[in-house]
């Protein structure tokens, strides 16, 4: 028999029985063959507020910066200083003033990152990224800034004379709700009594309205006795052996924190208050720095309102950026 017809026999039944394999070979070779190339449409390009940062920002000056950035420029100077003394710096090609400035800019005005993002020429991931390195560094450094005082004589003193006559106080209490639109998980157990959905921030101030101490994340539902209880300050505050303030020291507080040998709160009205009791509640209802200490939180950080990344984002670095404690001109 002629070689070549063996040769096609034996190469047909190879075939027949590694047919699936021959299929797939095929199918390979196929897809292997190089694709015609794809026309891709050209890149819409963004406009962009064209040197904004650079030739108007930079010119705010005295009142006009504050009122954008709710803090004076020396202010700003000084937090510049503190932050670039700080590591972890990830996008180097951006300058850190601006990003200082961009973080400051979002945190003070009611602004989207593509709106702020515009205004300082950074597309909105980049945006984002940079507030989120920004504040993180910021929260890293939040323990050199809020700290409980080791003399508070003078504070007891100023507290005296301003309050009207309560002794021995170094500090006020108080709650206030952050919002932050609907979580997608438990809303319920953050829609206050308010009816919006929050987050708790609670904060002790001295004298000067500068945070000592701060606890922030409790769902808006929970009451403010609640979150006294759970906070790290509670503890301290309770220590038998190590209290966090000598037994005739005290803080102020309002009625929805409960009387502690270290808290003064008012007296329970039933009705049936003698003037004594009623005048002591006056005089600790009216005190200014219960009162302001919520109003200055409103006052200063818009980025508050109606945000969702509050870790509390500046973990109440207030007491970093707070130099000016008289309401800003609206």
């Amino acid at each position: 028999m002629d070689l070549d017809i063996v040769n096609l026999v034996l190469y047909q039944e190879i075939m027949e029985d590694n047919f699936p394999t021959n299929i797939a070979i095929d199918q390979a070779l196929m897809l292997a063959d190089p694709l015609p190339p794809v026309e891709q449409a050209p890149r819409r390009p963004v406009p962009r507020n064209e040197n904004y940062y650079e030739e108007t920002i930079a010119q705010y000056m005295g009142d006009l910066f504050s009122e954008h950035f709710r803090m004076t420029r020396p202010t700003f100077e000084q937090l510049l200083i503190t932050v670039g003394n700080a590591n972890g710096m990830a996008n180097h090609a951006i300058p850190l003033e601006k990003k200082r400035m961009f973080s400051i800019w979002i945190l003070a005005k009611p602004e989207t990152f593509l709106a702020a993002g515009d205004r300082f020429g950074l597309a909105r991931s980049t945006a984002h990224g940079v507030f989120k390195e920004i504040i993180f560094l910021i929260l890293e450094m939040m323990p050199q800034f809020i700290t409980w005082p080791q003399n508070n004589e003078h504070t007891i003193n100023v507290f005296y004379e301003r309050s009207g006559g309560f002794p021995e106080v170094v500090g006020a209490i108080y709650g206030c709700h952050i919002p932050v639109k609907q979580p997608p998980y438990n809303a319920q157990d953050y829609y206050n009594r308010k009816q919006f959905h929050s987050i708790i921030l609670q904060g002790i101030c001295d004298h000067q309205l500068r945070f000592l101490n701060v606890h922030v994340g409790m769902p808006g539902r929970v009451h403010d006795a609640r979150v006294l209880r759970v906070s790290p300050i509670y503890a301290q505050l309770t220590n038998v052996m190590h209290p966090l303030l000598p037994a005739n020291q005290h803080l102020l507080g309002d009625s929805a924190y409960p009387l502690m040998k270290n808290l003064l709160t008012p007296y329970r009205d039933n009705g049936h208050l003698n003037d004594t009791q009623t005048n002591f509640n006056y005089k600790l209802s009216s005190d200014s720095f219960l009162s302001q200490g919520t109003s200055m939180q409103d006052l200063a950080w818009n980025y508050f309102i109606g945000k969702t990344t509050v870790h509390c984002i500046v973990k109440e670095t207030c007491r970093v950026l707070w130099e000016q404690l008289q309401p800003l001109p609206t």
